[in-house]
């Protein structure tokens, strides 16, 4: 029932941007508008609180974080390699928007309350150092890459470097907060409440400006890429975190559970952003995200009935 509970805000906050367009109470361009907000003023409190938040002890969970980065590259890998060789699709940085979304799991909307409820509060830990080893790694480090790729000319090095340290606004807030959380900084009540205000707005103005993005999108001809990246998100991206969990990184139980788990969330709606800032594979990154998000109601609840009968580390 938590599966469902979670699935219909987002698909409602989605039909809602698809209606309004449909209405025309908006058109394309407040797509430009919302965008913008989501990725430079929503997007880096969240990382920074979510890191602040939580004891940096907590976090350097050493095993998990490689099981969850190598598995989430081959995953990525496995659709880069689909993209070039039977897809045809040339240019890098479209090959990298659709491995994104192919290992870049809905952590925050949707691993946060269902582990909230298998596991209760203190069972989050999991998916919270999932989401922030995708936050920094994928997502940072994503950005700056197609930053790079869909320039005209080749960047400098110390250009990138630049826009990876100084203007992009997904790399320094986690290791910011990071470093907050190291310190023992004190977190003021009023920062607090604006982080936290900032943060929350983030799930449904991205859910809403991705139906506002899917009206009038043909996904004719790109069935097979969609179904595809689909099915190695839900079902190929789990299968190799429980296989390096299970044979050459063995884990605690709820460790162990928590990287299959987060591995076989649906893609991440925060890939749609990318998708949108740089107008490429917005029909397919989108259509993966609602379909992946739809089945995963059968696929998540298959794992959770695998999973207690897998070995663990006592």
């Amino acid at each position: 029932m938590v599966l469902v509970n979670t699935l219909i805000p987002i698909f409602v906050l989605i039909g809602l941007g698809l209606f309004t367009r449909h209405i025309r109470l908006f058109d394309s361009q407040s797509i430009q508008v919302f965008n913008p907000f989501i990725l430079y003023i929503c997007l880096p409190p969240l990382f920074f609180w979510s890191t602040a938040s939580v004891a940096l002890t907590e976090i350097l969970n050493f095993r998990f974080i490689a099981i969850t980065l190598v598995a989430s590259l081959l995953s990525g890998a496995l659709v880069w390699w689909l993209a070039k060789r039977f897809w045809n699709i040339q240019h890098p940085a479209d090959r990298m928007l659709l491995s994104l979304s192919g290992l870049n799991p809905n952590t925050i909307y949707m691993g946060v309350p269902l582990f909230t409820l298998l596991y209760g509060s203190h069972g989050t830990l999991p998916v919270i150092v999932s989401s922030l080893t995708f936050n920094i790694l994928f997502m940072g480090l994503g950005m700056a890459l197609l930053d790079h790729l869909t320039q005209p000319e080749p960047t400098r090095i110390r250009t990138l470097l630049v826009r990876l340290f100084v203007k992009n606004p997904l790399f320094m807030p986690p290791l910011l907060g990071m470093l907050w959380s190291a310190c023992g900084l004190p977190k003021p009540e009023a920062l607090s409440g604006l982080m936290t205000l900032l943060a929350q707005a983030t799930a449904p103005v991205a859910l809403f400006t991705m139906g506002l993005s899917l009206y009038g999108q043909s996904v004719r001809g790109q069935l097979k890429p969609i179904l595809l990246i689909s099915s190695i998100k839900l079902l190929v991206h789990p299968l190799l975190a429980l296989l390096l969990a299970s044979l050459i990184w063995p884990l605690p139980r709820l460790w162990m559970e928590g990287v299959v788990l987060a591995s076989a969330l649906p893609a991440a709606a925060m890939v749609s952003v990318f998708a949108l800032k740089y107008e490429r594979q917005v029909s397919v990154v989108s259509s993966v995200i609602v379909i992946s998000t739809l089945v995963s109601l059968l696929t998540l609840s298959g794992w959770m009935l695998i999973l207690p009968y897998l070995p663990a580390v006592d």
